[in-house]
């Protein structure tokens, strides 16, 4: 293990938050009282759904539908501005090179490609129609959001940040207009600048970073990833997954001060810890937080884990519900969480399908994190640990954890007692 400056690439706030569990827990227990039949209020805010697409006529371009931003806000959908008729150019035949519609036909196996999530090849067949109409909005419209989702994939999947940037600054360059690249670009341009700065430890299968002038963390930190460590080794049986070293991408876990933790995932004091493609946990000192950070390192890579092996399918409340079972909570808590979940309103499931860092009242979000937690406990109980993580398996399959659930059990998730 050594401490050294390296170029090695950091993530910033990629993919929707797994918030730390540690934090709403805490809060959901300062706000428990004798009457525990109040209520916690409905959500604020349910999970955005993304509107459909209109059918494009077979000699139009499409507009790529923007996907939704990587910081939890909505990005507006693109509307198909076709602008003048596609007529043919003077002295050239209906689909020759370069004719208007060829142009048109590239565009549309180009949206195609995006809706299939094939990036590469949309990003090639649009760089041929702007490059043959340099003017034509839709073109460039998008082919901005080709790029931008193709840099997301390199900076949170295959963790390559400077071809991210490239990329991203390209579709900045063809979408102006589009204030969230922009802010997104600047949040990675100091991400690399801050890399620059920064130590690592690295182990079998973690990457941990922090600020060098940070002795506590100099002198603690190998004790942290011991820590990060066993659990790896815990959760591979657990999970049945394997997915970091040996040729593969390191767990990349950065510690922070709290005012930084702050402004890289613009999370409340309510939060402990972050999961974006990234652990991130807010430390003072780690001699005397060393202990409260196992469980929420615990958390957060069980976060981890549930992506390699779920991927973007999982639903807010197994998400939650598993990363808060296995942070290695007492019995006595665990029993706590499930009374809790009972006294309360029953909140939809369909509203914690969605990632839980969109909602903004913090009492409801607590409540949402308990249901969660007591959700899984039930099904544990009921059908034992092996079902729950192959609730998990399956949603990597592309399968729905609710109809998995109503299909092995005869009983809806929602019909479940606490």
């Amino acid at each position: 293990m050594s401490s050294r400056p390296s170029v090695a690439v950091l993530l910033c706030a990629v993919g929707a938050l797994a918030l730390g569990g540690y934090g709403a827990w805490s809060y959901a227990r300062q706000r428990a009282a004798p009457a525990a039949g109040d209520g916690a209020g409905d959500a604020a805010r349910a999970e955005r759904e993304s509107g459909a697409r209109r059918p494009a006529l077979p000699d139009q371009p499409r507009a790529a539908k923007a996907s939704e931003d990587p910081l939890g806000m909505p990005v507006a959908s693109l509307d198909p501005s076709l602008g003048p008729s596609l007529g043919q150019a003077p002295g050239q035949s209906s689909g020759a090179p370069g004719s208007a519609d060829e142009l048109a036909r590239l565009n549309n196996e180009a949206v195609r490609h995006l809706e299939a999530g094939e990036l590469e090849p949309a990003v090639e067949k649009l760089e041929r129609c702007v490059e043959g109409d340099p003017k034509r909005d839709v073109f460039r419209a998008n082919l901005a959001e080709a790029l931008a989702r193709l840099a997301r994939v390199l900076h949170d999947e295959r963790l390559l940040l400077v071809p991210a940037i490239h990329k991203l600054e390209r579709a900045v360059e063809l979408a102006p207009e589009r204030k969230e690249l922009a802010e997104l670009l600047a949040r990675w341009h100091k991400e690399r600048a801050d890399q620059l700065s920064f130590w690592h430890d690295e182990s079998a299968h973690f990457d941990l970073s922090y600020a060098g002038d940070r002795t506590d963390l100099l002198e603690v930190g190998p004790l942290l990833i011991d820590a990060l460590e066993l659990a790896y080794d815990e959760f591979r049986e657990r999970f049945g997954a394997d997915f970091a070293g040996r040729g593969k991408p390191l767990v990349q876990v950065v510690l922070y001060n709290r005012d930084e933790y702050r402004a890289r995932t613009g999370l409340g004091d309510w939060s402990a810890g972050a999961f974006d493609g990234v652990v991130r946990l807010p430390v003072e000192d780690l001699r005397t937080d060393l202990p409260r950070l196992r469980g929420v390192m615990r958390h957060e890579l069980a976060h981890a884990f549930a992506k390699a092996v779920g991927g973007a399918k999982v639903p807010g409340w197994l998400n939650e519900g598993v990363a808060q079972w296995v942070e290695d909570r007492s019995a006595g808590e665990l029993e706590w969480a499930q009374r809790s979940a009972r006294g309360q309103p029953r909140i939809a499931v369909e509203k914690l399908r969605g990632t839980l860092s969109a909602w903004e009242d913090k009492a409801t979000l607590s409540h949402a994190y308990v249901q969660s937690l007591a959700l899984v406990l039930a099904l544990q109980r009921e059908f034992g640990e092996r079902f729950v993580f192959e609730l998990v398996s399956a949603c990597g399959r592309g399968e729905d954890a609710e109809l998995v659930v109503e299909r092995m059990t005869g009983r809806r998730l929602d019909e479940f007692e606490f």
